[in-house]
């Protein structure tokens, strides 16, 4: 595994990061991160340490790892994991400092949904009204695109036009509406776009620019999914693709009736519910659940779509696995980590297994990790749906 620093407005001027150890995580969906350990002297006498610590300590990494300006990316077999550099731990006993870098997500979790010229401005008229001038607002477009358009607004202020690559703008039939007092960040709609009914997967993923002198991070929307191949294991102890198998199964977050409210910044209260039968006709009770979280949100059919979304996704418990995958199994089978993306399935074969039925099962891959110490991946597996159809009744 090979990680290295660059700047964060322009992905350049790469350095090579002397380590000892590394671990990453992509996850679906959401943003990725990167921990590593960087000795800036040798508290033993391990001859390898002292070298990379020395190598270290040449490259000024108080000012070449700086907060808020650097990048710092993993390059493990192929895959390419990493992001803007959020903290700096230094531990003088142990000599070590401990570099941690979350996905370009986190970037846009710290910018607000405005244009440019709102920079500096009071976006309230002298009478304590909001000023609309400063409102974004998008119409016949796609959901892909209002997220597209959200991060290329951003990125449009000064000092802003952070390695993004943009996909090309779609022609739809949505709609959508950010007051500019709401403060909305971007980052935190482009989840809620993740979330609701006829949304779409997002992602940010980097890679080397053309040129090999830079990274650049591809911003990326499924229709509506991200990923899609299907990858073949066995779980069986006599042909262990798979091993370390475990799972998880939540009941937090069931419900067959859930209600949704907003209303933030008006006196006008939005409440919207959706319901599904499934949970009663197995024989369950009701379960209730009510969110809150859309806050800004205005109009009401935007609030039932995260209402139906919901709706139809938590009439279950939220199930979980946990596969481990060796790394020279994948070479065995003439595959690399670059075979593998968040959003991708992976269907794996149990037999005898008290826990799983004997046959097939399908989870869609919702996290990838890796350590440097370790040749085993761990894949979090999340439930496919498999066609059931739910009817979600908007009263």
């Amino acid at each position: 595994m090979k990680i290295y620093l660059a700047d964060l407005l322009t992905g350049r001027r790469i350095i090579p990061l002397p380590h000892t150890s590394a671990e990453w995580e992509m996850k679906l969906n959401d943003t990725d991160s990167l921990t590593v350990k960087v000795p800036i002297y040798a508290s033993s006498g391990d001859t390898r340490i002292q070298y990379i610590a020395n190598d270290a300590r040449l490259l000024d990494l108080r000012n070449t790892a700086a907060i808020g300006k650097t990048v710092m990316v993993a390059e493990d077999d192929g895959l390419t994991v990493g992001g803007v550099l959020m903290r700096r731990d230094y531990d003088a006993d142990s000599g070590i400092l401990t570099l941690v870098a979350s996905g370009m997500w986190t970037y846009f979790d710290h910018r607000t949904i405005l244009p440019a010229k709102a920079m500096g401005k009071s976006l309230v008229k002298s009478d304590g009204s909001p000023d609309p001038q400063y409102d974004t607002s998008y119409k016949n477009v796609t959901w892909n695109t209002v997220a597209r358009n959200l991060v290329e607004q951003a990125m449009s202020w000064p000092h802003s036009n952070v390695p993004v690559v943009l996909e090309t703008a779609e022609v739809g039939k949505s709609e959508a509406n950010y007051q500019a007092v709401d403060l909305n960040y971007v980052g935190e709609v482009l989840t809620n776009i993740t979330n609701r009914q006829n949304g779409c997967d997002i992602g940010f993923f980097p890679m080397r620019t053309a040129d090999g002198l830079g990274y650049e991070w591809h911003m990326k929307t499924g229709h509506p999914l991200l990923g899609g191949e299907t990858h073949y294991f066995s779980a069986s102890a006599l042909q262990p693709g798979i091993a370390s198998l475990s799972a998880t199964d939540d009941g937090d977050k069931l419900a067959s009736l859930q209600w949704f409210t907003s209303g933030k910044s008006d006196d006008k209260t939005l409440v919207v519910s959706a319901y599904t039968d499934i949970l009663e006709k197995a024989g369950a009770p009701i379960w209730e659940s009510v969110d809150s979280s859309h806050s800004t949100v205005k109009r009401q059919n935007t609030l039932q779509a995260y209402a139906n979304e919901a709706a139809a996704v938590y009439w279950q418990p939220v199930s979980s696995t946990e596969a481990k995958v060796h790394r020279g199994y994948l070479h065995s089978v003439n595959q690399t980590l670059a075979n593998y993306t968040v959003g991708d399935y992976i269907r794996f074969t149990t037999k005898g297994d008290w826990y799983y039925v004997d046959g097939a099962h399908t989870r869609r891959i919702t996290g990838i990790k890796a350590d440097e110490s370790s040749n085993w991946i761990t894949f979090t597996l999340g439930d496919v749906f498999d066609g059931v159809k739910v009817t979600v009744d908007n009263g």
